[in-house]
């Protein structure tokens, strides 16, 4: 199997997509839901706005990024008009590019849930934990460091498992945005036992293929667990 060229793109992609997404993703979820759990106005709307992307369909929010994206889309329209680019990007043409719309749909899409978690994780920390550390006189960035981070690390850990299974299983963005186009080669190990299945009629490679994927989720998992002893704080 891994003999296969194609499916070998596919693993690789698929690590890319989830090695880079998840780490951006958590990390700004973690730092808006520290900024939304403070006074900030309209915090309300604000988390509605972030959420509202992760409870949308997949496959229209791909077919609109699928259009921003375009070569006369508005992004290339920005770059044209604001940046006085001379060569406008090929987004899902160029080799080099065709990842960065799928990277930032992921990214975008996966923000409200995550916030969402973190802002109860965060919630549920004792106040007088904070006030503690102001009268041994520490500033917002140690109290965000050495308080808040280490006791929502369950959440993270969590959130970690979560995503990490989510964007392996990654389908719909890849099938939307990238079938179709020259990039199409810009697959995932779901797009590609989709296509030995249903395109190929070859049920038992895209079993096999399946569980590979299986193997894989697991393995992450089992690292995930052994390696959370020595960084979440029960």
């Amino acid at each position: 199997m891994f003999g296969d060229s194609t499916f070998r793109y596919a693993v690789k992609n698929t690590f890319i997509y989830t090695f880079t997404t998840v780490p951006v993703s958590i990390g700004i979820a973690l730092i808006l839901a520290y900024l939304l759990n403070e006074k900030v106005y309209g915090k309300k709307v604000l988390r509605l706005c972030f959420f509202i992307p992760y409870i949308s369909n997949a496959v229209a929010l791909a077919a609109v990024f699928k259009v921003i994206f375009r070569e006369n889309g508005p992004i290339n329209m920005f770059c044209q008009n604001v940046l006085k680019m001379e060569e406008l990007p090929r987004w899902f043409a160029d080799s080099n590019l065709n990842k960065i719309p799928i990277i930032v749909f992921l990214i975008w899409t996966s923000i409200g849930y995550e916030l969402i978690i973190y802002l109860a994780a965060i919630q549920n920390i004792s106040p007088s934990l904070y006030e503690a550390a102001e009268l041994d006189g520490a500033t917002g960035l140690t109290k965000f460091v050495k308080i808040t981070i280490p006791l929502i690390s369950p959440t993270t850990f969590y959130l970690v498992i979560v995503r990490l299974i989510t964007t392996f299983k990654l389908f719909s963005a890849v099938n939307v945005m990238t079938f179709g186009t020259p990039a199409r080669a810009n697959t995932t190990i779901v797009t590609r036992i989709y296509e030995e299945a249903f395109n190929n009629y070859k049920f038992g490679y895209a079993s096999a293929q399946a569980w590979v994927l299986v193997v894989i989720i697991l393995i992450i998992t089992l690292i995930q667990f052994w390696g959370q002893k020595k960084w979440v704080h029960y």
